[in-house]
């Protein structure tokens, strides 16, 4: 049957099918005969996903006779950009938009704050993008920074391509280009510099200082503000606690509330930002180490290494969505060849093992159900965004099949036959 001679018809209607569905509001189905094709669904996420395919099958030149009854194996299904270590303009991020659509991706998480840059204008505080959002890069001044415009240009665009975007405010470690911005978020109030290498530092936010929280508590309402999503990204990742153990004030707030050590500390401090966001109507979610602690159980956790982390989310009865570091981290060499291969500590990550990613942690079969899905991470130190398309290509696709397929996964053969004949997404830019 050539698409040609085709039409597609759209209608939204109350129920698709009578079969409980795993995720209704992007379920879709498209029904083939002489006359068109009629796409069917109960959302306009559902159209969405419907025209992907539509476009999809003509592209090849042909499409079938029947129905296709069509849903996603988990809900979430993202991709993580960190626009902090190097700067993706807005081009190059609805380039990566749209790809992301076609794979029917529907999570964009927007890594915007790290050690190497701070990404959002926030009004009324311009110290943060006048000093934080810019580095000296052997010499030469690099950076950049999303306006206001920027950002509500970008979070419509993924709208209308059926993807939510997703936050990150990296608190409190990985923050010292905020310091640098702001000294009096951290403890001694000091001068910082923007970080110019990689790594793990000990900048930290004071966790215990009345004006830093104030100041973070207005860089979030307006995170809240530009951001319509339900969900914030608080970051908690890889925190070095040695200048809170050095801090008057930080020790005088453990001692007056009982919190024990600075591992107290840095708990309460996340209960804070998350009540704060729950009070705005958001939830919020972070890396695993936040369940080094005990959060509330609305808080999801996003699981990228050590599998008792998973385990104790999970048990406790807490969201989880899964960057594994093994199958997820697509910064890692496909082959211990690539010019950006670190033996310390990457792990080579061919197109054939994204494929095989199990999905579930070990020893997490029986909370399956807690599993909300996963979302592929873009790190960025090595990897500007004309270097984004080779570290992406073939294991994003992979990556989307995994999550929306269910345990019927073609297989391998399969996948890389169809990967072959795909045209490859477009260039995301020279920087």
């Amino acid at each position: 049957m050539l698409p040609g001679s085709l039409t597609l018809r759209e209608a939204l209607v109350p129920r698709l099918n009578p079969a409980p569905r795993h995720h209704p509001e992007e379920a879709y189905q498209l029904d083939f005969g002489p006359g068109g094709a009629l796409l069917t669904a109960t959302t306009p996420a559902g159209l969405i996903h419907g025209r992907t395919t539509w476009k999809a099958l003509c592209s090849q030149g042909r499409v079938p006779a029947g129905r296709i009854d069509d849903e996603p194996r988990f809900g979430w299904r993202g991709l993580m950009l960190d626009a902090s270590r190097h700067f993706y303009p807005v081009a190059a991020v609805k380039a990566l938009l749209d790809w992301m659509a076609t794979l029917k991706l529907n999570r964009f998480h927007w890594h915007l704050v790290d050690d190497q840059g701070w990404r959002l204008e926030i009004p009324g505080y311009p110290r943060f993008t006048e000093v934080g959002a810019w580095r000296q890069e052997e010499g030469v001044r690099y950076g950049g920074f999303y306006t206001e415009a920027d950002v509500r240009d970008v979070v419509g665009y993924a709208a209308d391509r059926g993807i939510v975007v997703v936050p990150e405010i990296e608190l409190p470690g990985h923050s010292l280009a905020g310091i640098a911005a702001y000294p009096e978020l951290s403890c001694s109030g000091a001068a910082e510099a923007v970080e110019t290498r990689w790594g793990i530092f000990d900048g930290v936010y004071c966790a215990s200082s009345e004006v830093a929280l104030g100041l973070l508590e207005a860089v979030l309402d307006e995170v809240c503000r530009l951001f319509p999503g339900p969900w914030v990204h608080i970051g908690g990742d890889e925190v070095v606690r040695t200048r809170w153990e050095t801090c008057p004030r930080c020790q005088a707030k453990i001692r007056a509330e009982g919190l024990g050590d600075v591992a107290g500390l840095e708990a309460a401090f996340f209960h804070h930002v998350i009540q704060f966001l729950d009070r705005r109507g958001r939830t919020a979610l972070g890396w695993n180490e936040l369940f080094e602690h005990t959060i509330p159980k609305t808080t999801p956790v996003q699981w990228w290494h050590r599998p008792d982390l998973a385990v104790k989310t999970l048990q406790t009865g807490n969201p989880l969505l899964v960057s594994d570091v093994e199958y997820c981290y697509f910064d890692y060499p496909y082959t211990e060849d690539d010019p950006w291969y670190v033996k310390s500590f990457m792990k080579v990550t061919p197109v054939a093992k994204v494929y095989e990613n199990p999905v579930v942690p070990p020893g997490c079969d029986q909370w399956i159900d807690q599993i909300w899905g996963g979302e592929a991470c873009l790190w960025t130190e090595r990897a500007l965004p004309r270097d984004a398309v080779h570290r992406l290509r073939g294991r994003l696709e992979a990556f989307a099949e995994v999550y929306w397929s269910f345990d019927r996964r073609p297989g391998w053969a399969s996948f890389e036959g169809r990967l072959k004949g795909q045209p490859g997404p477009v260039d995301l830019g020279s920087g």
